[in-house]
């Protein structure tokens, strides 16, 4: 009789563990989606003196007034050229920055800076980069471009 009891209480315990289970599910949505993975390093690091990028004062983002002609984007030397414009209503300085990243991880390899000070309302610029890429990967050139009063040092 003693082995029936236990076999009882065993089989009672494990019933209520499964049901306990089944509660504790959710139902799909209540089931938030798994965040995506970060990117995968490519183990490459930005060199420590890349071209420093000058502080501006109230700054505005100016893609739209920025265009870029050209740009290399092989081991070695590097340019890239293009236009900037000030259509702002008054005299700002410009600065316009290219970075050659590796596209997987996003990594700067290389940055040049180009900076028009006191470029008159509607005035249009050429601009032009260069940098020295050093990584035997694929690189991509991605410009930015702002206006605004260079911070003084």
């Amino acid at each position: 009789m003693t082995s029936l009891r236990s076999m009882a209480a065993a089989t009672a315990a494990a019933g209520l563990a499964v049901a306990g289970l089944a509660g504790c599910t959710s139902s799909k949505a209540d089931q938030q989606p798994a965040p995506a993975p970060a990117p995968a390093s490519t183990g490459v690091i930005s060199p420590p003196k890349l071209t420093a990028v000058p502080t501006l004062k109230k700054e505005k983002g100016i893609a739209a007034d920025t265009t870029m002609a050209d740009c290399s984007a092989a081991k070695g030397p590097v340019k890239a050229n293009g236009t900037v414009k000030n259509t702002s209503g008054k005299s700002s300085d410009l600065v316009v920055v290219v970075s050659w990243i590796v596209p997987q991880g996003s990594d700067v390899v290389a940055r040049g800076v180009a900076v028009v000070k006191g470029a008159e309302p509607g005035s249009e610029h050429k601009w032009t980069v260069a940098s020295d890429v050093k990584v035997d990967q694929q690189v991509q050139c991605v410009l930015s471009a702002r206006r605004g009063a260079i911070a003084k040092a």
